[in-house]
């Protein structure tokens, strides 16, 4: 899954703006550990959306969390399968 396809349009920013090959628009790239912290904020805001009772919010909060979720879960797979870490369900950023 990882691979020498991508070419870096700027390298001085966190996160970095990459240029995928076949696409029209660049992409920002994060570290994974900014990415496991979006991950646990969105959870958190999920739970206090389920408290307040409002149904539109939480519905906003749940798609926003399934996507976050997703990639998150697919970060840790494929740094699974090079061997290259990634993080523990159960830990905390």
């Amino acid at each position: 899954m990882f691979g020498k396809t991508k070419q870096a349009i700027i390298l001085s920013v966190k996160p970095a703006i990459v240029q995928m090959p076949g696409r029209k628009y660049p992409a920002v790239a994060v570290q994974g550990d900014t990415l496991k912290a979006w991950n646990m904020r969105i959870s958190r805001i999920t739970e206090l959306a389920k408290q307040s009772g409002n149904d539109k919010l939480i519905a906003a909060c749940d798609g926003f969390q399934s996507q976050i979720r997703g990639v998150y879960e697919s970060y840790n797979r494929a740094c699974r399968e090079q061997n290259r870490g990634g993080f523990d369900e159960d830990s905390q950023a």
